[in-house]
């Protein structure tokens, strides 16, 4: 029993390696093309079906007060998204001073960064923070709805998923780029996200019930399989931007839905299968450490810094082919390396920026 727990563990630590890894080479891409498409079906969903995964295999949901629940998501989900949010001020301010940048810029970046964070749109990939802590504080409460409670809530979550687009292109056509546009549609984002997420996660949620009646791993496997390349066969049929951050969901929304649940359960039931033969230890890192790289690598400038030193040193192609996804990938595998230090020191020196506390020396 033991063995199998430790099993799921990695699995699940690995497909949110797989995720992590998915967004840190879609923001070292510039360019449109295939391969980012792809990854954008799954990349931020799996992290939210697997959250909701394991609140229904710990059944933290129906042993944990209301209080308590909110008490530890905000413990390890906010209290990182404050702290790195500050740091993240104070490194933007601190450059625009070096860049030289005139007093009245300096006055508007540290509003606007500071508006920014504390209506929770988060600085760069940092809003995922709150978009998952709102996304379980959510489902904590849904879930005990009545069964036409839990489908109103359904419907009502689809309604937002559907129509939070259209919504901010009449905005956007109303106000233009201008502030008034930026203030209105960030606590829209904030709320909208947190709900969509709450999709996922419940997803996640009723995955681990049917799924533990699918004992046999062949089964599971050839479904993953099945899932899996499902995702990559629909995945070409929408057109159209895919962003969650800013709920962009293509011409065919339900059909992003559905790619994203294809590919979250996908990876899930392939990696528990392969982990009986190899533990991905780089993909279990990740994912054990996804926070913290969620949080730096573009916070704190330093894919900017791979991807011009790369740039600068080598070459980054202009269009897509194997050449550029190959110094894509080498960019990636310098970040990383870059990154190591920064978990390390994180894990180590500064546990409190993840809500951790110190571990004392025995």
């Amino acid at each position: 029993m033991k063995q199998v727990e430790t099993k799921r563990l990695i699995f699940l630590d690995a497909a949110k390696g797989i995720g992590i890894l998915a967004v840190m080479f879609g923001h070292i891409t510039s360019i449109g093309n295939p391969i980012d498409r792809w990854i954008s079906t799954f990349k931020l969903p799996i992290f939210f079906v697997i959250s909701g995964y394991l609140l229904c295999r710990s059944k933290e949901m129906s042993t944990t007060s209301p209080c308590a629940f909110i008490k530890k998501k905000a413990k390890v989900l906010l209290i990182p998204y404050f702290l790195f949010s500050l740091l993240t001020i104070i490194y933007r301010t601190g450059f625009a001073v070096f860049k030289g940048k005139d007093f009245s810029h300096l006055i508007n970046r540290f509003l606007e960064d500071l508006y920014t964070t504390i209506s929770l749109r988060g600085l760069k990939a940092l809003w995922f923070l709150t978009a998952l802590f709102l996304a379980e504080i959510l489902f904590y409460f849904v879930i005990r709805f009545h069964l036409i409670g839990k489908m109103l809530s359904a419907l009502i979550a689809f309604i937002i998923f559907f129509c939070t687009s259209p919504l901010l292109n009449l905005l956007h056509t109303a106000c233009g780029d201008s502030f008034i546009y930026t203030w209105i549609s960030m606590p829209i984002l904030v709320i909208t996200k947190g709900v969509v997420g709450c999709l996922f996660l419940s997803a996640g949620y009723s995955f681990y019930i049917c799924i533990q009646k699918l004992p046999s791993r062949r089964n599971r496997l050839i479904l993953g399989l099945i899932l899996s390349i499902a995702n990559i066969l629909l995945n070409f049929i929408n057109s159209g931007t895919l962003d969650l951050n800013n709920m962009r969901f293509g011409t065919l929304p339900m059909l992003f839905f559905v790619c994203a649940l294809f590919g979250s359960f996908g990876w899930i039931l392939l990696l528990e299968y392969m982990v009986n033969f190899y533990h991905f230890p780089i993909l279990s890192w990740c994912g054990q450490n996804s926070l913290i790289l969620m949080a730096t690598h573009t916070a704190f400038g330093f894919k900017d810094i791979m991807v011009k030193g790369w740039a600068g040193v080598a070459s980054l192609s202009s269009k897509a082919c194997l050449k550029y996804y190959l110094e894509c990938l080498i960019i990636l595998v310098l970040l990383l390396i870059f990154e190591y230090g920064i978990v390390d020191f994180v894990n180590k020196k500064a546990p409190f920026l993840i809500g951790r506390s110190k571990k004392k020396k025995s």
